[in-house]
Order: C-alpha cells, then structure tokens, then sequence
C-alpha cells in the first residue's frame, strides 16, 4: 500500500487527493475484513502524507526592518511614557463588582 502511495506521489498528484484515496481503499479493505472476506485489513498501517505549509500558504512572514520598529514605537507613548490624549480622562471600572 505504501508503494502504491509513493507512486500517486511520484505522479505529482496533490496530497490531498493521495489522501482521499488512501481513506477510501482503507474503508474498502475494512468493510471487506467486517464482512469476513479478508482476514486483516492490508490498509490499516498505510500512512498518508503532510503537506508543507510553506508549501501550502506561501512565503513566511516578513520580520520587521528597523525603520519600521523605528516607526512604531518612537511615538512618544513608548519613549517619554505619555498616555494618548483619548486615555487621560477618568479611569472606567470594568469588571465583577460583588452584590454585598
């Protein structure tokens, strides 16, 4: 079953259709050995295979360059400590307030 695999493989079929596959003829091989045709199921072991997220989703991230973290936390909240002109008004209790 694992030959057959690698050669879906080798014929640049997708993975996940590699997969599909071998979950079909697993379920085959199983219903066969429920109904008492076969004695063990040859498919049980079969492994799939995974596809590579890089692979998959594209490119990593991109890391910040300095110019941009320069950017982002040279503003004066990060350098002098100042809260924003929206965060300087009285301070709204959220949270459990006990009934007694």
């Amino acid at each position: 079953m694992s030959q057959f695999a690698r050669l879906m493989r080798d014929r640049a079929l997708a993975v996940e259709a590699i997969n599909e596959r071998l979950r079909k003829i697993r379920y085959i091989f199983e219903a066969a050995k429920g109904n008492h045709q076969l004695p063990v199921n040859p498919a049980a072991e079969t492994l799939g295979f995974k596809e590579s997220t890089t692979d998959k989703y594209g490119r990593g991230r991109i890391t910040f360059n300095p110019q941009d973290t320069d950017l982002l936390f040279g503003l004066r909240i990060f350098l002098k400590h100042e809260r924003s002109a929206g965060q300087t008004g009285r301070r709204r209790r959220i949270g459990f307030r006990p009934l007694c």
